[in-house]
């Protein structure tokens, strides 16, 4: 008798599934993504750097086809010691997850710019589009304000991950 749960059993015949898929499909390819959140979240711990899996779904269902396939990760910048790692290592550093190495790639817009791109955009407008939580008449307001974000803030940082998702390509 196993200790499993339904539901992790399930989760582990996936997770195997998952992997056997890219093994076989994505064999002799580098995996690129792109996400606002990296697959692991640095921090200093006596002043060194130290790093822990990163949170959120999207880290869950991705790690496990970057244990089978090369891949690299492309995210934004989320603390001063990510933006440390950025500087120290020229924008990217190789870590092991779960006992596979995973390439990380930082962009990093300024602050204004990320502001605009995530707080004024991708989190107030369509994180509830995407999730049909909108009442389009009312919410959003499409002002001049909003116009700015998207311009200033969502395309600059977008065009930021275009351009390190091209250069990660190349290499």
């Amino acid at each position: 008798m196993t200790n499993r749960t339904p539901r992790a059993s399930a989760a582990t015949e996936q997770r195997q599934a998952l992997q056997a898929l890219c093994a076989t499909r994505l064999r002799d390819h580098n995996l690129i993504i792109a996400s606002n959140r990296g697959p692991v979240e640095f921090f200093e711990k006596h002043g060194q750097l130290a790093y822990r899996r990163g949170q959120g779904g999207l880290v869950t269902a991705i790690t496990s086809m970057a244990e089978v396939t090369p891949t690299t990760w492309v995210a934004s910048v989320m603390s001063h010691a990510d933006a440390r790692v950025a500087a120290e290592h020229e924008g990217r550093m190789q870590v092991p997850v779960n006992g596979h190495p995973l390439l990380v790639s930082f962009v990093q817009p300024n602050p204004q710019q990320y502001h605009r791109y995530y707080d004024q955009i991708a989190n107030a407008v369509l994180w509830f589009l995407q999730h049909n939580i909108t009442n389009a008449p009312a919410h959003p307001t499409f002002d001049t304000l909003l116009w700015q974000a998207w311009d200033e803030g969502y395309v600059e940082v977008n065009r930021l991950f275009a351009e390190r998702l091209a250069e990660e390509a190349r290499r």
